[in-house]
């Protein structure tokens, strides 16, 4: 699914846990030797990015290195007669994932104040199971709620006016985005977080690389319904033509024949030997 060992280097520089950070020095130079080693033993691989796959062709270029599109599933409408919070912001995942904590603090101490100093009324909502204790420490900040484990997670971001994804650590695809869009809810998020992507910032969703940036298009996103919805109904567009589970099947079944095949071919050429 993805190249563990990018994973890895990118923690290493930007994680906010300086433990994080040091795990990952420590483990990248064996994850590399390893990753590569251990992908060699097999016909093909398969990623869900386009950049994991290069990341994995610089350890071996030798790999068969194939990208398969996540898929999401698609709700039956745009979120319509679902009565969305106003001036809700959600970042939605699981928080014990040392990734998903380093974005939700980035966003709330740099990037929320911003959108509160012209957004009095709005607030950020940090879903997700295990929040470990510094992002439940984020709950002291002003209108920040950390909700922990909740039933209905894809429920909460339907009813959210904006969905971030703030990422600054991350390797394959991000599905809150996909998930959020098939949903109809705006998307915002920085370049990370739409990386392996093909969605066109401006018109599928809204992409900031600084704190600044960030809470200008998130502003601009809670203020204008006309852009909210513009983005909902581009979002939702977007998945279905690139991320429906069936095209993905496909590309994987297709994956398995040509391997298949080939092992077959080979069985063939060493009997007649």
């Amino acid at each position: 699914v993805d190249c563990i060992s990018l994973l890895l280097e990118r923690t290493r520089r930007q994680s906010h846990s300086a433990r994080q950070r040091l795990l990952s020095a420590f483990e990248l130079p064996r994850m590399r030797r390893y990753e590569g080693r251990v992908l060699g033993r097999f016909d093909a691989v398969a990623v869900t990015s386009p950049v994991d796959g290069a990341a994995l062709q610089a350890l071996d270029p030798s790999l068969d290195v194939n990208v398969v599109g996540n898929g999401v599933d698609l709700p039956d409408s745009l979120g319509v007669g679902v009565a969305r919070r106003p001036d809700s912001i959600v970042f939605a995942g699981k928080m014990s994932y040392h990734a998903n904590a380093t974005a939700a603090r980035y966003f709330a101490r740099e990037v929320f104040p911003l959108v509160r100093a012209r957004r009095p009324l709005a607030s950020f909502h940090i879903v997700g199971s295990d929040p470990p204790a510094d992002v439940r420490a984020l709950a002291n900040e002003p209108s920040v709620v950390v909700t922990g484990y909740v039933a209905d997670l894809q429920g909460y971001v339907r009813g959210s006016a904006v969905a971030v994804a703030p990422m600054l650590v991350k390797v394959g695809v991000q599905n809150k985005v996909l998930e959020a869009m098939a949903a109809g809810t705006p998307v915002v998020a920085t370049p990370a977080g739409v990386e392996g992507l093909e969605a066109e910032p401006g018109r599928d969703l809204l992409v900031g690389s600084s704190p600044a940036e960030l809470a200008e298009l998130v502003v601009s996103v809670l203020a204008q319904a006309e852009l909210r919805a513009r983005l909902a109904e581009a979002g939702r567009r977007y998945v279905e033509r690139n991320h429906r589970w069936e095209a993905s099947a496909r590309a994987l079944e297709g994956i398995y024949a040509r391997v298949i095949a080939a092992r077959s071919h080979r069985r063939v050429a060493a009997r007649d030997a």
